[in-house]
């Protein structure tokens, strides 16, 4: 229906859903390559005035979790819209590389273990209303604030040997 999706996909109920579009051949306006076409899902007008909302909770593997909380009120011409993402996780990696290099005083080999542990919260608000000016045309003013923070933690032991002499190599 040209408005832009969700913050956040989520399965919409056929209930709510007017029609589909297959756009083969889509203008430059979407920037589409290739061969690529566009599902444009239009969804239902809601006409009635009042107040809707959804809200979503999900916990995952590994400490990860998502929430959101979606709101819209309507009133005549006016509808006014407002949501709220936050997802948060933590993802580990463990690893290890074994290198063996020929020099002319003999063989290097540097063995390397490593692990990490990264964390991540993201917020994302999107505030914004429509003003129906006609049946069909509406203007549209939307703000989309997001705030991403991420750290992480990574550990490496390596060690390096000559394997001609089996002596350590000091690294610095």
């Amino acid at each position: 229906d040209g408005n832009p999706p969700p913050i956040t996909p989520a399965p919409l109920p056929a209930t709510t859903i007017q029609s589909v579009e297959v756009i083969t051949t889509p203008s430059s306006r979407y920037a589409a390559e290739g061969s690529a076409g566009i599902i444009n899902i239009i969804l239902k007008k809601e006409r009635e005035d009042g107040w809707n909302g959804q809200a979503n909770a999900t916990a995952g593997t590994g400490d990860k979790y998502n929430t959101s909380l979606s709101l819209n009120y309507h009133q005549g011409k006016l509808n006014l819209f407002g949501s709220y993402d936050f997802r948060q996780d933590r993802r580990t990696g463990f690893g290890s590389i074994d290198q063996r290099t020929s020099l002319p005083v003999g063989d290097l080999v540097l063995m390397q273990t490593f692990s990490s542990v990264n964390y991540r919260t993201n917020h994302a608000v999107r505030l914004g209303f429509d003003y129906a000016l006609t049946p069909e045309q509406t203007l549209t003013l939307a703000v989309q604030p997001r705030f991403n923070r991420s750290s992480g933690i990574e550990e490496v032991l390596s060690s390096q040997n000559n394997v001609t002499t089996n002596t350590p190599i000091a690294t610095g």
